[in-house]
């Protein structure tokens, strides 16, 4: 009679891992033929085409597991399986070329269909923004990523502020290329932010909002960032409107530390850019153009790229 009933148990366990083979097959192919790269996406299908796909796989207890593997925060089974997901060549940084960085700072939902749409190309680099990170949590760098082609460039404004080596680590592993450190922090978090960054293996921008004089900063450190950012905050920029972008300060950087690449961000308008490029930088910031979805993103994208020779 045991022996029946353990030869019972084993073949149910089998009929049950075939069932859930399966299942699996049929949720990833369906993920794949619909191009679907995180749960949002598949809610909106499945509005769309008035099905409740979802609900067919919760309902089961048994099917909990699966499910939260298969579109859990910290797990995209597309990213392992979805041979259809677009790549590029990886974009790094040099000084031999001048970058348009793209911030992204709406909803998650909006700054996703955003970053879909974007044709992303060798010059372009994507930020997710502050208010996103504040708001969603290292879900906006993973999800902004996969929205994304393979090889894309990703920075993290995170602004740290202190206990950069966590902060770091974080960003680092929801797969961010760079991430920021506020200029005005102590020397001790730039020095370790610095060091967690080449750690990592990704680049680190210092962010000189606020700071007189960038160079004295610099100075100070043991090592020098990968990016040092020039910044008119928005609150500076509304409020004092006729104050200037600190053009000088590029030239400033440059010759004390040549290796280091300028990014000004705080001006958004052609002629600010035009004089953000003639005085060296390297990286030109912008963000009110995609704050929220047009259809024309990608000419506005190769207005800006024209500009940034």
């Amino acid at each position: 009679m045991n022996d029946k009933l353990a030869w019972s148990i084993i073949g149910i366990t089998f009929v049950i891992n075939i069932v859930l083979s399966l299942i699996s097959g049929i949720i990833i192919k369906y993920l794949l033929n619909n191009k679907v790269k995180n749960f949002s996406q598949l809610k909106n299908l499945n509005k769309k085409n008035g099905k409740d796909f979802i609900s067919l796989f919760t309902n089961s207890n048994t099917l909990t597991s699966l499910y939260n593997l298969a579109f859990g925060d910290n797990k995209n089974l597309i990213e392992a399986y979805s041979i259809n997901k677009k790549s590029i060549p990886k974009i790094e940084l040099s000084r031999k070329k001048k970058f348009l960085h793209i911030a992204l700072n709406s909803t998650l939902e909006e700054s996703e269909r955003i970053a879909q749409n974007i044709n992303i190309k060798e010059r372009v680099l994507v930020e997710v923004g502050t208010p996103l990170i504040k708001v969603y949590g290292i879900k906006a760098i993973t999800t902004i990523k996969n929205a994304l082609p393979r090889g894309s460039y990703i920075i993290a404004d995170s602004k740290c502020s202190d206990m950069a080596e966590k902060e770091v680590q974080l960003m680092s592993h929801a797969g961010a290329n760079a991430v920021t450190c506020l200029g005005i922090s102590s020397i001790e978090t730039l020095d370790i932010f610095i060091a967690k960054c080449e750690e990592h293996n990704i680049d680190s921008m210092i962010d000189m909002m606020g700071i007189e004089s960038p160079l004295e900063k610099l100075k100070e450190l043991k090592k020098f960032p990968k990016v040092v950012i020039l910044h008119r905050g928005v609150d500076e920029t509304n409020i004092s409107k006729f104050k200037l972008l600190p053009y000088y300060q590029i030239k400033q950087i440059k010759g004390a530390y040549n290796d280091v690449l300028i990014a000004v961000a705080g001006g958004d308008t052609l002629k600010e850019i035009e004089s953000s490029i003639f005085n060296g930088a390297d990286i030109i910031t912008v963000w009110k153009d995609f704050y929220s979805f047009k259809k024309d993103e990608n000419n506005i994208v190769d207005q800006f790229l024209k500009q940034i020779k």
